[in-house]
């Protein structure tokens, strides 16, 4: 310090911006190390630390582009022309242009980090479009995209370098005029895919003619540049240095490449293999490729190539779309495109000063070859789309949108200012205020050009009702999900398909398109091999298919699947019924009937309903599914349909389709004509011209006619007064009719507009709203009926609204709306097709292509060569960010790979991933290479010290905010007596025995005065226990849901505030002065806690009530959180607090759970956990250096490890073992509650910034000058740290290793949740008296189980005298929360936490039980938890409650439209099977017992073989057989083949069947049979003969002797937790169609 002292004079103000005139450019000279502020109570400037300003500059950026792209979205503005204003208003030219607002907001030094952040944001972004596109389809493409792509790149190339030529010999221009007039023509020439794609996703025509071809032509334009920017840049290095540096260049690119297609490729496709359809990727999988991505983007930067291009390329390889790229794009969007993209296009705008444009011959020039360029675009895309006849108005469009400049313009300009001398500031501005003007007037006139709704007008009728009777009816049938499938089948069924009357059926499932950066509308071809695991669409088209098949000679049917953003999906429905002359569309309302009420299935469909409404080419039904058309096709009984009938084109359009309906001899119509009585002079019942009125009577007349002739079709007439008789009448039919079809329109008159008052609805029509959303009690399906209203010619407005502006928007344009019969894309051969086929793929894109490419802003990556003779720490601004972004790829990839390396060595040893970060730290440290190794020096090098720091700082923001969304405060209320007292004490034994140690330590022991000083806190930093360590422990060894689990996380969270607090004082007083602050600080936190709790919380909690269950939340929601979150951190920084306390209480303030939470938890949390998070924790365990520690300080710190292990034991157990918890347990719970984990880090770090800064106050100089003459006098200030407090953090860390690291594993040696369940006691049916009160515990994944389940119930017989009490819990997945939850759902009381489906679930068994009067008690719960441990819960509820019988449901469902298969719930099912404590069922619902059988029997077989699985199963039986409504029947197998014999259980197997001959005697409905079976053979030939007579069949899981008929069967078993028989009856390619209770004895604890 005496150096310091001596050389103040140095520093007394430094200087930040130097010329180095060795070097000859501008340097900046950075404070290396300050990171955080103590605040401005310690005369603290923030704005002097590298992260609360960087946190102040995200939130003025983010704050005022969404302000300005609120202004400017109504305009038709797309975001990038918001977020580069928003750069030129903070930037030079508007807000910067005071010098004191730049040097104190962006300095230099600080624009570094931003500058950086950019780049690393980018090349995330870039990574992203790699991801999304697919390269197998670059040689598909039509011969007109290509002729357009190819076009519109050399056309505008050729004439803007014929005017550069002409301008440069002609005007006397600077040479670097004439340099940056290169770099114009190069920019005009270009064409980016990206830039396309956000374009038309912004414009919303994604999807349509112009954007399909706009979006091929732009990937063959930025081939055909990249390819040329190559050649030039080969040459260059070829001309500048030797052809070997090219070859060389060359050769690198091409292994680089090699690595990505025969390591990364098969990699990924291998994942994508092993994950089953319907389960999310595993996030090891997500953190393997993010790691790879920080790996080759630091490869590509060490052979030469930007790691924006080796990004590009990982991309590339990434097959895209679901599972694997649609789920790398959803969690790395929200996280580039929120925060990250942003600051890139704002910080264009901060480096464009207009007061630099000077000379307006410069801007003449630029301007000229940017409008020729700009004209040559238009003219190389425009010819060839009106060589095939495009109207003008589209060419135009399309040419426009080539123009459109976008990221890569601006990654271009960003380079080449940083590279070439030419591009000035003056040409800069110049060249980003002409982006910002050609975007900005492109897209609204883009916008006025182009309509694509105005191709779906029609010259001719596409209705039923001008439908001819003897074509063929063509319907599309457009599909949400495989819940739709039943109803339409049955619709269509219904709709009298005959030999004379054929219908073709145009099957449309509608996907979102995630992962993919081009829509796709896919013709489905059907596999050469069927597989065992169908996709979604596959099983909706079988069930199309068997319907086909079924009615071969009158059905013809065509699949396809549309892949399109919901915004624009509409265009694919209207393109598909356009092109293929369809006559109606139907379309399911996105709201579905369950358990009778109408609930939100499909919200983001409505959009689609109101779109294809406005736009179908042809009529339209809205399907209003509530469930009678399903029983049709299960009992082809009569279908009654009603038409409500009030005049107009829609009604009419209504009864045609009901006319043809009636032809069908299982179908009855009647139409319900609705009148204006005598009384009423003047009204009239619906509005209309007098030429629609006639068309009504003629209809109703010829109708009329019908009636004689058919005694199936009835006419009635029904007068009104008013709206109250229409709702009267309607309210009487009640469930009379199964169909209720209705018009959507009825003209203006006063009934109707009494009737639609209240219209929410308006897709519906006042009647249709009224019929499928009111709470009526109406049952029936509704079927909302809109003829086509999108014809030329029409005369009566009634038939459509938008008439008049759809001719206004043709005027003077005759014929050019519609396109000519042109194939816009070359369609695939049969031979492609094929090809396709063989592959496994079974679709081909028929509409549209997309191909890679090279969207890379940079060739290759410029390095800067230091000079010897220049300062250490002394950079240029562009090298010093270029070489920031090395080093950040290098410190990204060494840190997430080795810790993603070590953490899936150390998994199988029971280690967190906290031992595993901690690990690689020292693997990275000093402690192992040294104190002055040249790979530290490289690493932790001190040009990139700030920048790695504060990335790393940053991403422990965000983690720590996530925290905070995980946390529920409501567990310290909640926490039981048992909680509290254990919290308590394992808070106060070892605090109090750590003073009591550092009283006798610091009395009695000699040690330094720094040491001395440093007791207590130590002891108070040992003794702390976290709620948050404790949670990721135990949810790491999968004890979350065990009884010690739950005890330790309630225990946790009140230690965990009582030790924390304390903490938190001890710090607050480390330095005199502080004593007076204390106060100050104290308001502060608490008026800053106020802000979140009492401002930001509501308006979180608004957005979660804005946002619809089932949707996800907005990215101007995730945007607003960003900017609350950035607002709160820079807050804490400021008051004194530490930056994480304001990321905390925000996410504790945020509503946890769907939609905010889980959300927000889902799409930044992998990429946090994967990158930054590991960072921070290497980069703060690499300060630890074993090679500094001193004897005596080692034992000092170890022994206060080991008092408070003691303490925290001891404070555990005492409590633990009063309240007669088992002292192993006892002790497992003291282990739990002793380790350390991430917060510990957070704290101890904390306070090592702390004890530098008292170092700093005792000094007569600021920080700031500390930091400057470090810099000045090269002094690496880790090293520095170290120096001061090393020896006690490395000794505290070690300690954290060690005692976490060893605890573990003997945690999982001791504790075993499973043996809770064992119990002495028999807990079976068997075993339960028929008198005594049966227990079932019913499980429930999704609310499709529930009726099979109700069913299984019901035939358990529970009367007055054989009463039954039901425990059902609904498992759920536990989402964007740490705790899980087991909530009671009481009669009469709200319970606080829901769950999606649990409201309808426990609606039906509150039904169940009132309709048993009595006989049944049920007791509802849903259990919110992990999926890995849920069981536990299981298991503990089923001890707690001593149920006799687990019912669980198998994880395959059998619908209709195919299997649905819950992955997840194997897994949970296995571990019930293994741990239950009382018998087990698994229910495999095929629906033969959700059907109603009105007076009919239930038929309910037993395969009765041997063992105790067997003699479960028949007790079962025996008491359904006691229901009047089952028949019961016993087939005994006798096993030939078995050659040894327990006489025992032959003596047990005799007795039961006994006792059924015994009950079945004299009961017809009851039967016995016996079969011998010598091999697997005839009993799979026994039970395919037997299987489909039956509506439940009743077999044992396993069977414990050996027997070599059970063997053979095993070595084909495919579902082992079904048993043997329960594998046969269960196989996905057998006949059976009925349901099966496979049953397992109880066997823990027997």
């Amino acid at each position: 310090m005496s150096q310091i002292n001596n050389s103040s004079a140095q520093f007394q103000n430094p200087s930040r911006l130097r010329f180095d005139e060795e070097v000859g450019i501008h340097v900046v000279c950075q404070n290396v190390g300050m990171i955080n502020s103590r605040g401005l109570w310690f005369h603290d400037d923030p704005l002097e630390y590298t992260l609360p300003l960087l946190l102040l500059q995200l939130s003025l950026i983010s704050i005022i582009t969404r302000s300005i792209d609120i202004f400017l979205k109504p305009l038709g503005q797309p975001s990038i022309v918001s977020h580069i204003l928003g750069g030129v208003i903070l930037g030079p030219s508007i807000l910067g242009h005071n010098l004191a607002f730049m040097n104190k907001i962006f300095p230099r030094e600080g624009r570094i980090t931003l500058e950086t952040l950019s780049v690393f944001g980018f090349m995330l972004f870039i990574f992203q479009i790699g991801v999304k596109i697919d390269p197998s389809i670059v040689w598909k493409s039509g011969k007109r995209a290509l002729v357009v792509g190819i076009l519109g790149f050399f056309i505008p190339f050729a004439l803007a370098s014929s005017i550069r030529l002409l301008l440069c010999h002609s005007i006397s221009l600077d040479d670097t005029v004439c340099h940056v007039l290169q770099l114009v023509v190069l920019m005009q020439s270009v064409t980016a895919f990206p830039v396309i794609a956000i374009f038309l996703a912004e414009f919303k025509i994604l999807n349509s003619d112009i954007g399909r071809l706009a979006s091929s032509s732009s990937m063959i334009c930025d081939i055909c540049f990249w390819s040329f920017m190559s050649i030039i840049y080969v040459a260059h290095v070829a001309k500048e240095k030797s052809i070997q540096s090219a070859i060389g260049s060359i050769l690198s690119v091409g292994f680089l490449v090699y690595l990505l297609l025969f390591g990364i490729r098969p990699a990924a496709l291998w994942a994508i293999r092993n994950t089953p359809e319907g389960k999310p990727v595993k996030d090891a999988y997500i953190y393997v490729v993010f790691g790879a991505l920080m790996g080759f983007g630091f490869l590509g930067e060490v052979i030469g190539i930007n790691s924006l291009i080796a990004s590009f390329l990982l991309g590339l390889v990434i097959p895209d779309g679901p599972p694997l790229g649609a789920a790398i794009v959803d969690r790395l969007d929200c996280f580039v495109s929120a925060l990250l993209m942003p600051i890139f296009f704002t910080l264009c705008g901060l480096k464009t000063n207009v007061f630099s444009v000077q000379k307006w011959k410069t801007v003449g020039v630029i301007i000229l070859v940017v409008f020729m360029g700009f004209l040559g675009k238009i003219i190389g895309t425009m010819l060839p789309p009106l060589f095939c006849r495009m109207p003008f108005r589209d060419a135009l469009a399309l040419g426009l949108l080539m123009n459109s400049k976008g990221i890569v313009e601006l990654v271009l300009l960003n380079d080449w200012k940083t590279n070439s001398d030419s591009m000035t500031d003056e040409c800069f501005a110049i060249m980003i205020l002409s982006v910002l003007v050609l975007t900005a007037v492109i897209s609204p006139l883009v916008k006025a050009l182009y309509d694509p709704s105005r191709r779906f007008l029609a010259y001719r009728r596409r209705t039923i009702c001008h439908h001819r009777s003897n074509e063929e009816l063509r319907i599309l049938a457009c599909v949400l999900s495989q819940d739709n499938v039943r109803t339409i089948i049955n619709l269509l069924d219904v709709s009298n398909h005959t030999n004379d009357k054929p219908i073709g059926i145009y099957v449309l499932h509608l996907i979102k398109l995630v992962g993919r950066a081009s829509s796709l509308l896919i013709a489905h071809l059907p596999r050469e091999k069927p597989s065992q695991n169908p996709t979604e669409s596959e099983r909706i088209f079988n069930a199309f298919k068997k319907f086909e098949r079924e009615n071969c000679s009158h059905v013809a049917l065509h699949c396809c699947k549309s892949i399109s953003p919901y915004e624009s999906m509409h265009n694919d429905v209207c393109s598909v019924a356009l092109e293929n002359r369809i006559s109606l569309i139907i379309i399911p309302f996105y709201k579905q009937s369950i358990d009778g009420k109408m609930v939100n299935s499909f919200h983001v469909f409505r959009h689609l309903n109101k779109s294809v409404l406005d736009n179908a080419p042809c009529s339209v039904g809205v399907l209003v599914d509530r469930g009678n058309l399903r029983k049709f096709l299960a009992e082809p009984l009569s279908c009654r349909i009603v038409v409500l009938f009030f005049g107009g084109a829609d009604d009419r359009e209504a009864l045609a389709y009901a006319v043809r309906m009636s032809g069908n001899p299982h179908v009855s119509v009647t139409v319900l004509h609705f009148t204006m009585t005598s009384t009423s002079e003047g009204a009239e019942i619906a509005g209309g011209t007098a030429r629609s009125k006639r068309l009504d009577s003629e209809i109703l007349d010829e109708y009329k006619l019908n009636t004689e002739e058919n005694e199936r079709v009835s006419y009635l007439e029904e007068e009104v007064m008013d709206s109250g008789g229409v709702v009267a009448v309607i309210e009487s039919i009640e469930n009379a009719y199964d169909l209720v079809m209705v018009g959507k329109r009825h003209g203006e008159s006063e009934l109707m507009s009494s009737l639609g008052k209240w219209s929410e609805h308006i897709e519906l029509g006042a009647v249709g709203e009224m019929l499928a959303v009111t709470d009526s009690n109406l049952r029936a399906s509704v079927l909302v009926v809109q003829q086509q209203t999108r014809v030329w010619g029409l005369r009566d407005a009634e038939d459509s609204s938008l008439l008049r502006r759809e001719k206004k928007d043709v005027a003077g344009v005759p014929n050019s709306n519609v396109y000519r019969n042109v194939d816009w894309d070359t369609m695939l051969d049969s031979e492609e097709l094929k090809d396709a086929n063989r592959n496994g793929t079974g679709q081909q894109d028929v509409r549209s292509s997309e191909k890679f490419q090279f969207a890379c802003s940079i060739i290759v990556s410029t390095f800067c060569s230091e000079n010897k003779n220049s300062k250490k720490y002394a950079q240029s601004p562009e090298h010093l960010i270029s070489f920031s972004v090395v080093i950040l790829h290098n410190f990204y990839a060494a840190f997430s790979n080795h810790s993603a390396l070590t953490q899936y060595i150390l998994t199988p040893l029971g280690e967190s991933a906290f031992i595993s970060m901690l690990l690689v730290g020292f693997f990275l440290g000093p402690s192992l290479w040294g104190d002055k190794h040249s790979f530290l020096s490289k690493v932790y090098s001190a040009k990139s010290i700030n920048v790695s720091s504060t990335f790393a700082f940053f991403g422990c923001i965000l983690y720590l905010f996530l925290l905070g969304i995980k946390m529920d405060l409501g567990m310290v209320k909640r926490a039981g007596r048992k909680a509290v007292v254990i919290g308590f004490f394992t808070f106060i034994f070892p605090i109090t025995l750590n003073l009591i140690v550092a009283e006798i330590l610091t009395t009695n022991m000699e040690m330094d005065q720094y040491l001395h000083d440093r007791v207590p806190y130590i002891a108070v930093f040992q003794s702390v226990t976290t709620f948050h360590v404790i949670v990721c422990l135990v949810t790491d060894l999968k004890l979350i849901n065990s009884e010690l689990g739950q005890l330790a996380i309630s225990s946790s969270m009140i230690s965990g505030t009582c030790s924390w607090s304390l903490a938190i004082f001890f710090l607050f007083i480390d330095r005199d002065e502080t004593h007076d602050l204390i106060a100050l600080i104290l308001i502060t936190a608490i008026l800053l806690v106020m802000i979140i709790f009492f401002l930001l919380r509501p308006i979180m909690i608004w957005m979660t009530r804005k946002t619809s269950e089932g949707k996800q939340i907005k990215e101007t929601y995730v945007t607003s959180i960003f900017i609350m979150l950035l607002g709160c951190a820079f807050l804490s920084e400021v008051f004194g607090h530490h930056v994480l306390f304001g990321a905390v209480t925000l996410g504790m303030a945020v509503p946890h759970g769907p939609p905010l939470g889980s959300d927000l938890v889902n799409k930044i949390e992998s990429f946090v956990s994967s990158i930054l998070l590991p960072s921070y924790f290497v980069f703060s365990v690499a300060g630890v250096n074993i090679f500094s520690i001193h004897l005596k300080t080692v034992t000092v710190v170890s022994i206060f490890g080991v008092s408070s292990f003691i303490g925290k034991v001891l404070g555990s157990m005492l409590p633990a073992l009063y309240f007669k918890i088992p002292p192993s347990e006892a002790f497992s719970l003291g282990l739990v509650m002793s380790c350390q984990g991430v917060s510990d880090v957070l704290l101890i770090q904390h306070g090592r910034f702390l004890s530098v800064m008292t170092l700093f106050s005792s000094s007569p100089y600021s920080a700031t000058e500390f930091y400057a003459y470090s810099a000045e006098n090269n002094i690496f200030l880790l090293y520095l740290l170290q120096l001061l407090n090393t020896q006690i953090y490395s000794i505290m860390v070690i300690n954290m290793l060690f005692l976490s690291g060893t605890f573990t594993p003997i945690i999982k040696l001791l504790y075993d949740p499973s043996k809770r369940y064992e119990s002495c006691n028999k807990r079976t049916i068997q075993h339960t008296s028929l008198h005594m009160e049966l227990r079932i515990l019913a499980c429930i994944y999704h609310q499709d189980s529930t009726p099979c389940i109700i069913r299984l119930l019901e035939l358990t017989n529970p009367t007055a005298k054989t009463p039954m009490c039901c425990y059902a819990v609904h498992l759920v997945q536990l989402t964007g929360s740490l705790v899980p939850h087991l909530v009671h759902h009481e009669p009469g009381k709200s319970a606080k936490f829901h769950a999606k489906d649990s409201s309808h679930i426990i609606n039906a068994f509150r039904l169940y039980e009132q309709e048993c009067n009595g006989n049944v008690v049920v007791n509802l719960f849903t259990s919110i938890s992990p999926f890995s441990t849920i069981h536990e819960e299981v298991c503990r509820l089923a001890a707690e409650k001593s149920t006799s019988l687990v019912i669980i449901p198998f994880h395959k469902q059998w619908r209709l439209h195919g299997i649905k298969n819950i992955v997840e719930a194997r897994s949970v099912n296995r571990h019930i099977l293994d741990m239950a404590p009382c018998s087990v069922g698994i229910l495999v619902d095929r629906g033969t017992l959700s059907a109603s059988k009105n007076n009919n029997l239930y038929e309910i077989g037993v395969l009765f073989a041997h063992g105790n699985d067997d003699r479960e199963a028949l007790a079962y039986g025996l008491r359904m057989a006691k229901h009047s409504k089952a028949a019961l029947t016993v087939i005994h197998l006798i096993d030939l083949a078995r050659t040894s014999q327990d006489y025992h259980e032959m003596e047990l197997d005799s007795d039961i069947i006994t006792e059924y001959k015994i009950e079945s005697a004299g009961k017809r409905r009851h039967s016995y049979r016996q079969e011998s079976v010598n091999d697997c053979v005839e009993l799979i030939r026994l039970i395919t003969s037997v299987e489909n007579s039956f509506d439940l069949i009743l077999v044992g899981r396993s069977y414990r002797s050996r027997s070599p008929l059970f063997e053979a069967l095993t070595e084909w078993s495919e579902f082992p937790e079904l048993g043997f028989m329960g594998d046969i009856l269960t196989q996905l390619d057998s006949q059976c169609r009925v349901s099966v209770l496979v049953v397992q004895q109880q066997i823990s604890g027997a």
